[in-house]
């Protein structure tokens, strides 16, 4: 036996621990580091600067850019006399410049080092309640902040295991656009990736369980959208659920069943693309372990973003107060003022959280969330909630309110 296998793994101790590389997980590595001089580790496994910057906020205005300009001048330049001919896409050089307009993981790990942060490219796990076993160390902190996100949800769909489906991540590595596209979802991610590949030439077609298409817009809102979609040729199918899809050839069978009890039909596409909701990423952190209690929505927070143990904070989003179950950098929950707080700077689709470890006597604020839909028209929300940071209870300053433009 090696001596370095019967050796007891020496703790590297931090005041903070901050599990997740993305917005909400630096706001706070950094925050706490510049205010209150703390040492701080951070610890991603996937993707160096989360989500945004890397396969979503970004990545992706960056593919909506190409497919408005194809769009434009397909449709645009012959009504004022320019003559161009069709506008084809190239998928495989759109992809290229994209991934040209993104930091390397190599960059985002000196840039972060460079801050004086400590980094850790490994799975954490947790060993205690202030331990975590990462790759082959172990790191100890009387703070720990949980800022891993959310991945897409893979709806209960019979035989969607045995397809090779796409999501927002894997739909942005794509070379060709397919001849076809099912849609399963009608949210921010479904109608953008939707419209995006319409313009480039698929023919696609958006399907929701919801009675209509972006079902937090309000009624007049999201039917603006939905005519506007109608009219590149984009078919919509809203009340309505994928009851299972089989490869049939080159192409995927889709049986849709309406939710009014009529017969179901079927569809076929090339391509079928998930985006009707996100799981968190918290199955391999051993939370158990650390006595943090979950639920099937994620890790349970209270007013301060509290987990059930003592000195563990989570990160959330703002839509709905309890649980962590999403991507914490997308909507901001709180404000530096609290042990884990976020305050937001909107970008688009994204709001930056800003999050310190530090204990607190006050909850959270409350605040209005900004959500947009990067499609066109493009739809902005302002939606009120007792529990979101800046509307005082009961207050009318920050009404719901939906626009299109």
């Amino acid at each position: 036996m090696l001596a370095s296998e019967t050796m007891p793994l020496v703790a590297e101790r931090f005041d903070l621990v901050v599990l997740g590389g993305g917005s909400a997980a630096r706001d706070g590595a950094n925050m706490a580091m510049r205010d209150y001089d703390a040492r701080v580790a951070l610890v991603e496994r996937v993707r160096w600067g989360g989500s945004c910057p890397n396969v979503a906020c970004s990545p992706t205005k960056a593919y909506l850019v190409a497919a408005e300009l194809a769009h434009d001048l397909n449709s645009r330049a012959p009504v004022i006399g320019i003559e161009t001919g069709p506008a084809r896409v190239d998928l495989a050089r759109v992809r290229a410049w994209k991934e040209s307009l993104k930091k390397t993981q190599e960059q985002w790990v000196r840039d972060l080092e460079g801050a004086g942060l400590a980094t850790f490219s490994e799975q954490a796990t947790f060993t205690g309640p202030h331990t975590l076993r990462v790759g082959e160390r172990e790191l100890e902190a009387d703070r720990i902040l949980i800022a891993t996100g959310s991945r897409t949800a893979v709806p209960p769909v019979e035989g969607i295991d045995e397809i090779d489906w796409l999501d927002h991540v894997s739909a942005l590595d794509l070379t060709e656009v397919p001849r076809s596209l099912l849609v399963v979802g009608c949210g921010a991610v479904g109608l953008e990736f939707g419209q995006m590949f319409a313009r480039f030439g698929a023919q696609v077609r958006l399907v929701d369980a919801s009675e209509r298409i972006a079902p937090l817009a309000d009624g007049e809102a999201s039917a603006t959208l939905a005519a506007a979609l109608h009219d590149e040729g984009i078919e919509l199918a809203a009340n309505v659920l994928v009851q299972r899809v089989r490869q049939d050839g080159d192409e995927v069978t889709a049986t849709i069943a309406p939710r009014d009890g009529s017969e179901p039909y079927e569809r076929r596409a090339e391509r079928v693309l998930l985006a009707s909701g996100r799981v968190p990423n918290v199955e391999e952190l051993g939370l158990e372990a650390a006595g943090v209690e979950t639920t099937k929505s994620g890790i349970t927070v209270d007013d301060h973003l509290r987990t059930s143990a003592p000195g563990i904070w989570a990160a959330r989003p703002c839509p709905r107060r309890g649980a962590v179950g999403g991507c914490a950098s997308r909507c901001p929950a709180a404000s530096p003022s609290t042990a884990v707080a976020a305050a937001g700077r909107s970008s688009e689709r994204c709001a930056r959280a800003h999050c310190v470890a530090r204990f607190a006597s006050r909850p959270a604020p409350r605040a209005c969330c900004l959500r947009s839909v990067s499609t066109a028209p493009r739809m902005a929300q302002r939606s009120r909630s007792s529990r979101r940071p800046g509307c005082r209870r009961g207050s009318s300053s920050c009404p719901p309110a939906t626009s299109t433009d």
